[in-house]
């Protein structure tokens, strides 16, 4: 999904109907003068990327361990 566009002026000045809408799992890409300076994501889906991405490096590094028992 497509992040929202929003203006760095328009988000300061109606940041309460910005934050709503985050809250409800919106994500939107913040231009200044036409150009992107940020991102602005809901909190949760940071935070499952995040654990999503250090299970993967878990279940890689326990993959190695079983493979070199397997050969041994």
């Amino acid at each position: 999904m497509k992040n929202a566009i929003v203006g760095l002026k328009e988000l300061r000045e109606n940041m309460e109907e910005y934050i709503n809408q985050i809250g409800k799992g919106k994500s939107f890409t913040v231009v200044r003068r036409s150009k992107p300076v940020f991102n602005v994501t809901p909190v949760a889906d940071t935070h499952e990327q995040d654990v999503a991405q250090a299970s993967m490096g878990i279940i890689k590094r326990y993959k190695k361990a079983l493979d070199r028992l397997a050969d041994a």
